[in-house]
């Protein structure tokens, strides 16, 4: 099931969002340690946990599919039903 950024924000930002941001974060920085200097890109809505990693990294990027009110993105693809 996909969702919107909407979505995902809404979500990230309630209670059980930021307790699945610390815990992603956490596992995270176990493998990376506190990123620093290194260059982060997430795919999808990571925007909550790159955000975890404050100032350290040496860049982050976020890549989040664009997706229309018909579940396609802009160049036509299907990515699902919406809801």
């Amino acid at each position: 099931m996909r969702q919107d950024a909407v979505t995902l924000q809404r979500f990230y930002a309630s209670p059980l969002g930021q307790a699945a941001t610390r815990i992603l974060s956490g596992k995270l920085t176990d493998l990376w340690g506190d990123a620093r200097g290194l260059s982060l890109l997430g795919l999808g809505y990571a925007i909550p946990v790159l955000e975890a990693f404050g100032a350290a990294p040496g860049r982050s990027v976020a890549g989040i599919p664009l997706v229309d009110s018909r579940g396609t993105d802009e160049s036509g693809r299907s990515f699902g039903s919406r809801g």
